[in-house]
């Protein structure tokens, strides 16, 4: 694993399995899509998928997806969403796994029931 910063994080290729990372801490894990706007008169941002984190559903809808799983009912996770970052932080900091940790982390899943 190694730490980025955001520029450096911009020019990495989709599919980068990435952290957000604060000293001492990092939270979510998420599958970087592609960037935009690198080079311009702007930041830049970029997509991706979040894999581990806030998952927030639309529970202001006639059926409330939270409601439905607390009384047991399997709801299925959509990984085939990507979201837009959107949040422009120039000190923005990722912990990126290598293609090692990614192939450890899918050997651990693999291996669950």
């Amino acid at each position: 694993m190694i730490i980025v910063n955001r520029e450096e994080f911009l020019l990495l290729p989709p599919g980068t399995l990435y952290s957000r990372y604060q000293p001492c801490t990092s939270s979510g894990l998420e599958i970087k899509g592609n960037s935009i706007g690198v080079g311009e008169d702007w930041s830049g941002d970029w997509f991706f998928q979040n894999i581990i984190g806030e998952i927030g559903m639309d529970c202001t809808a006639t059926i409330d997806p939270y409601e439905i799983m607390e009384n047991g009912t399997d709801i299925r996770l959509d990984l085939n969403i990507q979201e837009r970052d959107g949040r422009f932080e120039a000190d923005d900091q990722f912990l990126i796994y290598s293609p090692e940790d990614t192939k450890e982390i899918i050997t651990t899943l693999g291996g669950l029931k």
